[in-house]
């Protein structure tokens, strides 16, 4: 299975018209799915281990200057509440400027805590601190570990946030711009399909 059909139509569909005609209703749990990507190796590079996942970058990303990653740790340090993410690592298409950020998050499960609970209250979170953005909430699985999978974007640029299970808990926050999200959606779902648990 590839992306969720109602994911791809986001993107396509809504991502250039600013998603004014897909606000979505508030932030409710879904059930999680075991979803079964379909892992093009082809479409990726070398496995890059973070906190306690693995996965596969896309292939001919390469990892960013230390630059990128400063700052991207700068903005990272005010950037949503209880749920601060500790950047660890980026990665970039060097043809069209997609990147993916790979994060730790400072705040950990607590002793018996779910991560359908931790993930929830990482939801409601987002979206207190992020209220004008209009986005799509899903609930996976991969490999066996739960997920849950946030989508957004404007005319420029599409987002993909995905929190995984720890521990710790980590962050793959996917940003590509719109104009080469179709032809990048291969690369970034087989990578998303690669993630597994170490």
């Amino acid at each position: 299975m590839c992306f969720p059909k109602r994911l791809v139509w986001l993107f396509v569909m809504c991502v250039p018209m600013l998603f004014m005609s897909c606000k979505g209703s508030s932030p409710k749990l879904v059930k999680r799915q075991e979803l079964k990507f379909t892992v093009d190796s082809t479409k990726l590079g070398d496995e890059v281990t973070f906190g306690g996942i693995a996965f596969r970058i896309p292939k001919g990303w390469l990892p960013a200057d230390s630059t990128m990653l400063f700052t991207l740790k700068k903005v990272a340090g005010g950037e949503f509440g209880r749920f601060q993410i500790v950047p660890q690592a980026v990665f970039q298409d060097p043809a069209t400027g997609a990147f993916v950020k790979v994060s730790l998050f400072a705040k950990q499960m607590a002793a018996g805590q779910t991560f359908v609970n931790w993930g929830r209250q990482y939801v409601d979170e987002f979206h207190s601190t992020h209220r004008k953005i209009s986005m799509s909430e899903d609930w996976i699985g991969l490999s066996g570990m739960p997920a849950v999978l946030l989508s957004f974007g404007d005319t420029q640029t599409a987002q993909l946030k995905l929190a995984v299970e720890g521990p710790p808990p980590s962050e793959l926050s996917f940003s590509i711009p719109t104009d080469s999200y179709i032809i990048q959606k291969r690369s970034i779902e087989s990578s998303i399909g690669s993630v597994r648990k170490l």
